[in-house]
């Protein structure tokens, strides 16, 4: 359902910067870095952007690496990048890098929490790093390529998804993670994921074009599924999904191409508004940790819009300015 009067859409602010897309399918490259800075890849290198700055603000190369990286995450301090060959995989914090090999092919996704990684490789494994040591401390099989994991708010359960339409959900106990269930999700495969950050609903986006939403306490069917512009067509694959901060309960996700959508998920209606970036390629999106921003980065720049949060805390609407 798309929103006819509690959205405003207008044009974004927009700010040049060199996203490098190096995989047609990996479109997770724009994060939050310290301080809200948004940091991207380019070519061999992690640029931060302090938006914070307005008018002022310059990219600034953060760290460079000897690859090319395919996926990016940031968690206060700490910087962590995937590559495409032998699992390359390096760890950034206050500008010292270190760097491994965790075997396999292609490092898809880099999901972080406390003092670890679990990193998404087309091998059918998640490799589990320690980033104290910068070392690969166990691997977990999985059934087909892994291309996306997050972690639940709690850290008690995990989410992957990869070339298959099944999505593999983890319980944690002593013994580490297992499978507890396997979730038939859409018609093709599955590219990314995430939980929203108090409620316990998750979701997971698929090349067909679909977005689900599951309650992890009901299990056997996603509540809800939304579908990009452009179902079973590869420019409208769902290609990123960001959960908002709380308490504002918006969903934010892209296509590969031309749109990302904001959508209401507080009431049962789901209006969704369309962001518009014109023909280009869309490589990521985040929020500002407030959740008064949010960012959608395309091959040569980042678009801006603000969500007007005193209205979203007091009425249902929400309001881009």
């Amino acid at each position: 359902m798309t929103v006819h009067t509690n959205l405003r859409s207008v044009t974004p602010a927009d700010f040049l910067a060199r996203i490098s897309i190096h995989h047609w399918q990996l479109r997770d490259l724009l994060c939050r870095g310290q301080n809200d800075a948004l940091l991207y890849i380019s070519q061999n290198s992690v640029n931060s952007f302090a938006l914070s700055q307005r008018e002022e603000a310059e990219p600034q190369v953060v760290a460079s690496f000897g690859f090319e990286p395919r996926c990016l995450n940031s968690q206060n301090d700490l910087i962590c990048v995937g590559g495409q060959e032998n699992g390359q995989f390096s760890v950034c914090r206050n500008g010292h890098v270190r760097s491994l090999d965790l075997g396999g092919s292609i490092n898809n996704n880099i999901c972080l929490y406390e003092d670890q990684a679990i990193v998404s490789n087309n091998d059918h494994t998640l490799k589990h790093v320690d980033l104290a040591s910068t070392s690969l401390v166990n691997c977990t099989a999985l059934p087909t390529a892994v291309n996306h994991t997050s972690i639940s708010p709690s850290e008690s359960n995990l989410i992957s998804v990869g070339d298959r339409s099944e999505l593999y959900y983890f319980s944690r106990s002593s013994g580490g993670w297992s499978i507890t269930e396997r979730l038939e999700a859409s018609t093709d495969s599955l590219f990314t994921t995430g939980f929203h950050p108090t409620r316990p609903i998750f979701a997971a986006g698929s090349q067909d074009g679909s977005l689900l939403l599951w309650d992890q306490r009901f299990l056997s069917t996603p509540f809800k599924i939304i579908y990009s512009t452009r179902p079973h067509q590869p420019s409208g694959a769902v290609r990123s999904i960001k959960f908002s901060p709380a308490p504002l309960d918006l969903l934010l996700f892209t296509e590969a191409s031309g749109y990302a959508h904001l959508v209401d998920i507080r009431g049962e209606l789901f209006e969704e508004e369309l962001l518009r970036v014109g023909r280009r390629e869309i490589a990521g999106c985040c929020w500002r940790s407030d959740g008064a921003r949010l960012y959608v980065g395309c091959a040569d720049g980042i678009s801006e819009w603000s969500i007007s949060g005193r209205d979203r805390l007091v009425f249902p609407a929400v309001k881009l300015q």
